[in-house]
This record gives C-alpha cells, structure tokens and sequence, in this order.
C-alpha cells in the first residue's frame, strides 16, 4: 500500500545530540516546521495549534505550517506563522478531487517526490499528529523531528479484531507502518495519559515523551462567555464538536428521547457541522424532539451555550485530548463524557461531572439527575495553571 520501510537518518545522533542542540540555538531564530491536518477551522485541535502558535515569540521563532489539507479560506493564525501551500486544496477553482488524491497519495508512497516540494531548511519539523502528519515529517531530510501526538492511537490497536478480517490486516500494516515512523522521532509529546497509556501499551515507547496537556487561553473564554442568548427558559445541555460517526451525538438523541418520557423542560444544543447533520435531523424529527434537540451549526463562539449549560455532554468514540471539557470546567460547568481524551483525568481529579458508557438509558439517567438537581446553583472548579495557554506555550 504505501512504503514501509522509510529512511531514519541520522536517527542515533539526533537522539544524544538533541539536548545539545536546543542548548546551542541560543538566540538565534529558529526555523520551525509544524506539519498538520488542517488550519481552516476553529474548533479542536486546529484552534487549540493556533492558539498556541500564535503565542511563539516570533523574534525567535520563524514559524511555517503546512497543511495537508485546505477546507475554506478561513485563517486562525496571525500574520507571523506563514502557512504553506495544501497537499489538497479543496477550495481552489475547477477543483478534481480524484486528481488531487491520487497526488497525495503518491506523495505519501514516496519521500523522495514529497521532499521536492520543500523548499527551506528547518531547524526543528513538528508533526502535530500520529497517522499521514508523522510520515510525511519522517521523509524530510535535516532538521531536529518531534512526533506531538494530539489524537488517540487507539485506532491502531489491531488485536481488537478478527485475525481472518479484512479489517484486522488494514490496520495491521498501518500499525506496522506508524510503528516504523516512530522510530524517525528525537522526542514525543502526548496531550493527555491516555494517549501516553497507548503509546506505552501499544508500540512499548516509554523514553523521550513528554506531557504537553492542550491549553486554554481562560481570560478570553470567560470573555466571550458573557455574551448574551435568546435561551429558552429550560434546562441547557451543550455538546460541541463535528456532526459525524465518532463524535456519536447519535446516542444523545437516543438518551434524550428517554428523557422526554419523564421530564420537557430540557433543551440540548449541538453545536457544530458534519456528514451526520441530515441522519440527526431525521432522527430528531421521527421522535418527535424538535422542541428538545437545537443544531444550530457551527457557532464561532460557543461559549455563552457552555456557560449557561447545566452540564457539557460528550459522547464520543474516541478522542485524544477534547479541548471542549477543559472549556467546560474552566466556566465551570460540569461535563458527562465517555471514558475518552481528558474526561477521566479531569472528572477523578477536581469531582467535576460523569463518565458514563455507550448506554442510552444510563445516559438518560444521569442527565434525569442533573435535571433534578439544578436549582441555579454552580460549583467551581479550581483547574490551576495545568491547562492554562501559557502553561503549553512554555513546555512546547
């Protein structure tokens, strides 16, 4: 399928010399390279790079991105991070996808081919994710490499399923694939312990990680939590996050028409845009939830929904970090969310909210009980500096 077996140069060298080299950079300014899925929305992983990017002292830093991807012509980057041209740009004029994938994918079969396309020299190549943003890092000659896993690994896991299955070779190879790149890596940053877990579990990689948690600039978020709603007079429960089959807001619509058998005066916003929006919408409508369940679509600032929620919901198959829930706690409002990305860490350490499992009746129970209980009362939740922008600004 793709070239398993990709160059490592330099690999041992840059493994004791590293240390060296940020010592030596000085004051210099640093050429870095950050190779991502995407820049052109404002949700997630995307804001949370930029939020962090945009924060690099650019006196130092002379910071370029490239995405592998182009969605719209948005921009959430200031004027001193320079993004490159897209491996796929699906907003250009007279666009031939077939074309343009057969492209990516040749790239991504061959190093060499990959490698013409950059033109500069970089100090430092950031892949700011597992999967194509780390093989395509691996191939580029010169430069110091880190691997900033931002999702979760578990989807590489082949022993979950049947070894005479089509899907249990599929990824296989690409678990032996990512296993090999690793190896192209100085240091490996995770955004949460389950991500650090499964690079542990999985691949047996212990040395050279370190824990760089996705941050949240709080002063701005609490700002932008003040605007003003039209919010009817129920109870508000928010989740957040793109309309599609991992974010599985499918089950809070099966939780929700529970719900309605006992109790009305709730309202769930679903923030946000996807594949799934047609599918959520049918099923509201056959079930008569209409009064119920709100999409909006995607909303630039979906704080004022969080900060007057009686609780944050997420229910998703996967995740590696979830920004949402930390958002959540730091407007403190409590979060229910399946054993995913930072639910855990946050819910056992500040007593924060739920983890519930892919059940619609337990998920209906439990937002029965926060129904019950709201009364106006919030609880505040002393997150300290661990998710703070400027704490993730200073560990990258």
């Amino acid at each position: 399928m793709y070239i398993l077996e990709q160059p490592c140069l330099l690999l041992s060298l840059h493994r004791y010399i590293l240390p060296f080299i940020l010592f030596m950079w000085g004051d210099n300014v640093k050429k870095l390279l950050f190779i991502t899925w995407s820049v052109s929305y404002g949700y997630g992983t995307e804001k949370s790079l930029a939020d962090v990017l945009n924060r690099l002292d650019k006196t130092k830093y002379d910071i370029s991105v490239l995405p592998l991807f182009k969605n719209s012509n948005n921009s959430i980057f200031n004027n001193n991070v320079r993004i490159l041209e897209p491996l796929i740009d699906y907003t250009a004029e007279n666009f031939d996808e077939q074309r343009a994938l057969d492209n990516y994918y040749t790239l991504l079969a061959s190093p060499l081919r990959f490698n013409k396309l950059i033109h500069e020299n970089y100090d430092c190549i950031v892949a700011c994710n597992h999967n194509a943003p780390s093989y395509f890092a691996s191939y580029i000659k010169g430069g110091a490499k880190i691997l900033w896993i931002r999702g979760d690994m578990r989807e590489l896991d082949y022993r979950q399923f049947d070894e005479d299955t089509s899907q249990y070779k599929q990824v296989k190879q690409e678990y032996e694939m990512q296993a090999n790149v690793l190896k192209c890596f100085d240091s490996i940053a995770v955004i949460s312990d389950v991500v650090q877990q499964t690079l542990s579990e999985l691949f047996g990689i212990t040395e050279n990680v370190v824990k760089i948690s996705n941050s949240v600039d709080g002063e701005k978020i609490r700002l932008l939590s003040q605007e003003k709603l039209d919010l009817p007079d129920k109870v508000i429960f928010t989740t957040l996050g793109r309309l599609d089959y991992n974010k599985n807001q499918i089950l809070l619509l099966k939780a929700a028409k529970e719900v309605k058998k006992q109790r009305n005066d709730f309202v769930i916003y679903i923030l946000g845009e996807g594949e799934d929006r047609t599918k959520l919408e049918k099923y509201i409508t056959d079930n008569g939830l209409g009064q119920n369940v709100k999409i909006p679509g995607f909303i630039e600032n979906p704080y004022p929904y969080i900060k007057n929620s009686t609780a944050t919901v997420l229910t998703s198959l996967s995740e590696g970090f979830s920004l949402v829930l930390v958002e959540s706690v730091m407007l403190n409002t409590p979060i229910i969310s399946t054993d995913v990305g930072v639910a855990k860490e946050l819910i056992e350490r500040y007593h924060c909210g739920d983890l519930i499992n892919y059940n619609e009746q337990e998920l209906a129970s439990v937002l029965i009980r926060y129904l019950n209980k709201y009364g106006g009362y919030r609880d505040q939740f002393d997150i300290g500096n661990e998710y703070d922008i400027k704490t993730e600004v200073k560990k990258l």
